[in-house]
């Protein structure tokens, strides 16, 4: 049980992290100033860890957690996270 809630908090806080990174993709005037930085580099790099880490732990609590959780990432955060960074981000 521990491992399905830590997995999805990890997950949920390398979206929150990747939709951040992502902002500043389509508008680089909007794009974290944070980003041109050497800090930016292991921003880019922690959401693929949190990514990682947090199938992973999905994975030993049950294979088809660990393929929903793929999948959740890829498509459902995307849609959720990057609107609320976007708005908290611009104003």
């Amino acid at each position: 049980m521990w491992l399905l809630i830590l997995g999805i908090i990890l997950l949920v806080i390398g979206s929150a992290l990747h939709s951040y990174c992502a902002v500043g993709k389509r508008n680089p005037l909007a794009a974290p100033q944070i980003l041109s930085s050497s800090g930016g580099i292991f921003l880019q790099i922690g959401w693929i860890v949190l990514f990682v880490a947090g199938t992973i732990m999905l994975f030993f609590v049950h294979w088809l957690v660990g393929i929903a959780a793929i999948i959740a990432f890829w498509f459902i955060f995307p849609m959720l996270m990057v609107p609320i960074m976007r708005r908290w981000m611009l104003g």
